[in-house]
């Protein structure tokens, strides 16, 4: 809707210049002087160039002069058809109850004309609510087609009300797009004389002037300082140190010059103390005055020129105090608290796919699968940092953009989903400074069973499911979870690798089965050394657990006579040797490597290889 409202208002300021084009060359022609010139002009024309009758050009001008009329009757026709259609939309939005709650009490705010009780009406919300959203969106599915002017202020670094008053008439100006400004604007590009007669003839405009059923909307008003209301404003001047002369100056012994000390210091401490207090005070006035400002400014929209404001600030950054001290008690505010919900989270994910510009009808597949997706509950189950709007919208521009990399691959539904699970983990992880966890994370694998291998405390959460099918829980890899999210580049030869890579994991079953019953182990034909330490760290203390048996096991596939072998099964261990204690996991993984190897030490510098390197020093002090 907010694109069709653009294209017919591009439209129209095109025909408005093509037809003051025309009128100037029609007065060009009606004009005697003008006229004796061009025809002065031609003749030198004819002369030395092309030769050019006049007869030529009077025929040409009449028809110029009938192709002006369809114009004109053209460009009339525009104007009455939007004029009906913002008429109809009016009216609609008049009669219209809203989609939901927030709808419902700011269209009737807006239609509210009783101007014996005026207000604003303010939006409050937690960082990431999605506040801002919801107002434009609001704006776009009601005002896209009005002739009712929005007026988008953002508070982000206005110190003053003149300030304020300067950022609000330089928005005015900017959509100001009547006929007469649009003619003052032309009037700026004629040779010479053109910025002079753009700044004689030119508006000035200010909030004073516009409609009085406009609407101003104040975003960002908690920046107006980049200061929290409701945290302290600048750390202690003076931190006192508890142990400082405490055996001097107490007990038996207690030197009285030292007591002294601690007196003045103490002093010392108390004038810091009333000089922060001075400062913060000051500090708090200052930030006080830039609310109090820009809400007179506010005040006198609304009750001067009973204009509609609303209102959107982070609650949590300014504090139910301040909000009902300066906001609720000074304007006669109608509140509304915005709450991340569903039907907001499905709108932005089809926001993103819309603003990508990917055509899912071309794949029904993917069409499917994101049409599932969404009548599904699972995108409100996400982790709590996912409620913030801005960082969910990041998760699924992710998750869209890294599916339309495979448009030359035929996906699973179980595929996609597992995908979705990397996705949200590796933006997790970003967000919680933990990413280190993931160099070891196996492409395939089970994602429960890596997680509690090597991060069990830091995931408190059920996977996505739309199937219930085990390989909506394997492990994506790390270059295409963190593609967006890391910037890393994915070459297209590599696509179809990775789908192999996950498709064809021998473990994913058996890592299942472990899960439920570590001594799963003993019917497994083959094994990894993640899948030892994983028993080793889940067993009971009753279970039998023959150490050397399994490691041997899990070491068949590898040729430790190579050094590059055996420092990769170091390097595995090396990833897990954080978890807890496998002293005897690494005294019988240092015995077969070395039983192959014989006494060579290992290159590198990381903690395991130096523990290798240090047995093999004692095998050779020993031998």
């Amino acid at each position: 809707m907010k694109k069709t409202s653009i294209i017919i208002k591009d439209i129209l300021k095109k025909l408005i210049y093509l037809n003051l084009c025309c009128v100037i060359v029609i007065l060009s022609v009606r004009i005697v002087t003008l006229r004796k010139i061009l025809k002065s002009i031609l003749v030198v024309i004819s002369e030395y160039a092309v030769t050019i009758r006049i007869d030529t050009i009077k025929n040409l001008y009449s028809r110029f002069e009938k192709i002006y009329v369809y114009i004109i009757l053209f460009t009339i026709c525009i104007l009455a058809l939007k004029t009906l259609i913002y008429y109809l939309f009016d009216l609609k939005r008049r009669f219209s109850k809203g989609k939901d709650r927030f709808e419902q009490c700011l269209l009737r705010y807006l239609n509210d004309s009783n101007d014996f009780t005026p207000r604003c009406f303010l939006v409050t919300g937690k960082w990431g609510s999605g506040k801002t959203y919801r107002v434009n969106e609001f704006f776009d599915s009601y005002f896209s087609f009005s002739n009712i002017k929005v007026y988008r202020i953002s508070c982000f670094g206005l110190d003053s009300r003149a300030e304020a008053i300067s950022e609000l008439n330089s928005v005015i100006e900017h959509q100001d797009d009547s006929i007469a400004s649009i003619v003052v604007k032309f009037v700026q590009l004629i040779p010479i004389i053109g910025d002079l007669l753009y700044e004689l003839l030119r508006k000035k405009y200010c909030y004073d002037s516009v409609d009085r059923n406009s609407v101003f909307v104040f975003e960002d008003f908690e920046r107006l300082t980049s200061r929290s209301i409701t945290e302290d404003y600048s750390p202690s001047l003076y931190r006192k140190e508890p142990f400082l002369l405490r055996s001097a100056s107490t007990g038996r012994n207690a030197n009285s010059e030292f007591q002294e000390i601690v007196k003045e210091f103490k002093s010392i401490e108390r004038s810091f103390y009333y000089l922060q207090e001075h400062i913060d005070k000051r500090i708090l006035k200052e930030d006080n005055d830039k609310y109090i400002a820009i809400v007179g400014l506010i005040n006198e929209l609304i009750e001067c020129y009973h204009m509609k404001v609303i209102i959107v600030c982070n609650s949590d950054v300014l504090g139910e105090r301040f909000i009902h001290e300066i906001l609720r008690s000074k304007l006669s505010c109608s509140e509304f608290r915005i709450q991340p919900s569903g039907d907001v989270k499905r709108s932005i994910v089809n926001d993103t796919i819309a603003h990508i510009g990917y055509d899912l009808t071309s794949n029904p597949t993917i069409s499917n699968y994101f049409n599932r997706l969404l009548e599904s509950d699972v995108i409100s189950k996400l982790p709590s940092d996912f409620e913030d709007l801005r960082k969910f919208s990041g998760l699924f521009e992710a998750f869209v953009l890294t599916i339309k990399l495979f448009q030359k691959e035929k996906l699973e539904e179980s595929f996609m989903t597992s995908l979705l699970n990397s996705i949200v983990i590796m933006h997790y992880a970003f967000y919680n400074r933990i990413m280190s966890r993931f160099d070891s994370f196996v492409t395939g694998a089970n994602i429960n069973f890596l997680i509690k291998l090597f991060a069990p405390s830091e995931f408190q959460w059920e996977l996505i499911h739309l199937d219930n099918n085990a390989k909506e829980e394997k492990w994506i890899g790390s270059c295409l979870a963190g593609y967006w999210i890391l910037n890393l580049s994915t070459p297209d030869s590599e696509l179809a690798d990775v789908i192999s890579d996950w498709e064809n994991y021998p473990f994913d079953d058996a890592e299942k089965k472990l899960m439920l019953d570590p001594n799963y182990i003993n019917s497994m034909d083959t094994y990894s050394i993640y899948h030892v330490i994983y028993c080793k760290a889940h067993k009971t203390e009753d279970d039998e657990w023959d150490c050397r048996k399994y490691i041997i096991k899990a070491l068949e596939s590898y040729d430790l006579t190579d050094v590059n072998n055996a420092k990769k099964v170091l390097e595995m261990y090396n990833n897990c040797h954080k978890m807890g204690n496998f002293f005897d996991i690494e005294k019988n993984l240092f015995e077969c490597i070395f039983e192959q190897l014989g006494v060579q030490k290992l290159p590198g510098d990381d903690f395991v290889t130096e523990r290798y390197n240090e047995f093999i020093s004692k095998k050779m002090n020993t031998d």
